[in-house]
């Protein structure tokens, strides 16, 4: 992600973002309470989130009809991001529950241990 300073922009950095989305370069707007996420302190602007696309973003501020060269749907980023962050959820609730299975049999292999020696050393 490379971020572009405000300061620079010559329309209101949110619609700067929207114009940057509708024209296939991955944007966020980026407010002072949010900047300091990304590790800008008291700076809002717009984070261009691929690399690749952030000479395009930079070319819009001169040329608001710039056409941008390798264009990306946004709508394809947040369903792939959507895709990532439930499989990420799945292998967690997976490693949790198998996890959970563990420490069950554990415990359970640990009592049954403390029942048998203590009835072994009262009798």
């Amino acid at each position: 992600m490379k971020f572009i300073d405000d300061r620079i922009i010559p329309i209101d950095s949110f619609e700067f973002a929207a114009h940057l989305n509708a024209n296939g370069v991955i944007a966020e707007h980026s407010s002072e309470s949010s900047s300091n996420l990304h590790g800008h302190l008291n700076r809002s602007g717009v984070w261009v989130k691929y690399n690749h696309q952030y000479k395009d973003a930079f070319a819009f501020l001169s040329n608001p009809e710039h056409v941008v060269e390798k264009p990306i749907d946004p709508s394809e980023v947040y369903a792939m991001e959507a895709m990532a962050k439930q499989e990420l959820f799945n292998k967690s609730e997976k490693f949790f529950s198998i996890l959970a299975k563990i420490v069950f049999y554990v415990s359970l292999v640990a009592l049954a241990y403390y029942f048998v020696r203590n009835y072994l050393e009262h009798t």
